[in-house]
């Protein structure tokens, strides 16, 4: 028992620094003016062209082209 006390804790103190550091991260990187000074250019946005579609139409397409690719072959 004690030693799977001792992993969850080991566990949980990764999970947690690791989530700390990525939402620094993430604003710190999200900061026009932290950017600037780092030399990363500008995020650019571009508009799709096509409907993203839902969840069940993708999780088709996904399977169906798969389905080409592995027959493909």
């Amino acid at each position: 028992m004690v030693s799977t006390l001792v992993l969850f804790q080991a566990i949980f103190s990764y999970w947690i620094t690791s989530n700390v550091f990525t939402i620094g991260q993430v604003a710190l990187l999200k900061n026009p003016a932290a950017r600037k000074a780092m030399g990363i250019p500008e995020m650019v946005s571009y508009q799709s062209e096509q409907d993203p579609g839902g969840f069940f139409d993708n999780l088709k397409a996904g399977e169906f082209n798969s389905f080409i690719v592995l027959n493909h072959r």
